[in-house]
């Protein structure tokens, strides 16, 4: 899997199920050559996962911005 699979999956896992909980579990930033690769997508992650709940959120109240959203199912 990669880094953009995995943003991708944490986002929609967020936003089409009840989610109550995430972690991020290990980030290394300073191991050699990283490039704080991993601190960086671990705080994407983070992001992407609120995102997901915003998107569930807005589309539990109604339209956004003028458009209807994608059915998620409830529960």
């Amino acid at each position: 899997m990669t880094s953009t699979d995995l943003l991708w999956a944490c986002r929609e896992v967020a936003a089409r199920t009840a989610l109550v909980g995430a972690d991020v579990v290990e980030v290394l930033p300073t191991q050699i050559g990283a490039a704080d690769i991993t601190a960086l997508i671990g705080s994407r992650l983070a992001h992407e996962v609120l995102t997901g709940l915003g998107m569930r959120r807005g589309a539990l109240q109604g339209p956004v911005a003028g458009r209807e959203p994608d059915p998620l199912p409830v529960g």
